[in-house]
C-alpha cells in the first residue's frame, strides 16, 4: 500500500511540471511581428512652385473658341464633360444672335486678336497655317497668388497677351486624379457651363 502511495504521489508530479511547462512556441514572439510595419516611401510635398509650372503647362488647352484636341488628357472628366457637352449645343439665336453660348468662346483671348497672335510665325498667311507653339510662348505669366488644399490647388495671376498693355487677370482651380493636376474650373465659368446646359441642353 505504501509502495502505492509513493508510486501515485510520482505521478502526480510529473503530471504537474508537465503541465507547468509551458510551450516555446506559445510564449515566444514572432520575431516578424516585433517588426515596425514596412512604411510607403514619403511622397514629396506638392509646391506652389510646382503648380505654378503646371498652370503655365495646362493653360493653352482652356477651350476658346472651341476644344482643342487633346484637351481632355488636361481637364478633369467632369469638367472635360460639361465644356463638350455644351460646345455641342445648337445654337441659341435670338434676332440671328446667340448671345447664350458666346461665354463659352472667349475664355482666354476675348473678342479680337491679341498681339502674341501677330508675333512672326505664329500665322502663316499663305499656308494658312497657325502655330500653337509660338502662339502660346509669346504669352507670359505673372503675380501668381496660388493656395494648395491637399489635392485641391486654386491660383489668381496675370496673363499677359505678349504685350504689357494687354494683360488680364485669371483664376484657375486644380486637382489631382490619379498622378496628375487638372484643370477643374477657370474664372468660376464651370457654374455658367453647367447653367448653360441646364437651360439649353435638354
Amino acid at each position: 500500500m505504501k509502495k502505492q502511495i509513493i508510486t501515485l504521489a510520482i505521478a502526480i508530479a510529473f503530471a504537474s511540471c508537465g503541465g507547468s511547462k509551458q510551450n516555446p512556441q506559445s510564449t515566444t514572439t514572432n520575431a516578424a511581428d516585433s517588426q515596425p510595419a514596412a512604411t510607403q516611401p514619403a511622397q514629396p510635398a506638392v509646391t506652389e512652385d510646382f503648380i505654378n509650372q503646371r498652370i503655365k503647362e495646362v493653360v493653352r488647352y482652356i477651350p476658346d473658341h472651341g476644344i482643342q484636341e487633346g484637351s481632355e488628357a488636361y481637364i478633369t472628366p467632369e469638367f472635360f464633360a460639361m465644356l463638350k457637352k455644351a460646345f455641342e449645343l445648337p445654337p441659341q439665336e435670338t434676332d440671328g444672335i446667340d448671345e447664350a453660348s458666346e461665354f463659352l468662346y472667349y475664355f482666354i483671348e476675348g473678342n479680337g486678336d491679341c498681339t502674341a497672335s501677330m508675333a512672326d510665325g505664329v500665322y502663316d498667311v499663305e499656308n494658312d497655317k497657325f502655330d500653337a507653339d509660338k502662339f502660346f510662348a509669346n504669352h507670359q505669366f505673372a503675380n501668381f497668388k496660388t493656395t494648395i488644399d491637399g489635392d485641391n490647388a486654386t491660383s489668381e495671376f496675370d496673363y499677359i497677351h505678349g504685350n504689357p498693355d494687354e494683360t488680364d487677370n485669371h483664376k484657375i482651380s486644380l486637382k489631382k486624379v490619379g498622378d496628375n493636376w487638372l484643370i477643374d474650373d477657370w474664372d468660376d465659368n464651370k457654374k455658367d457651363v453647367k447653367a448653360y446646359i441646364d437651360n439649353y441642353g435638354k
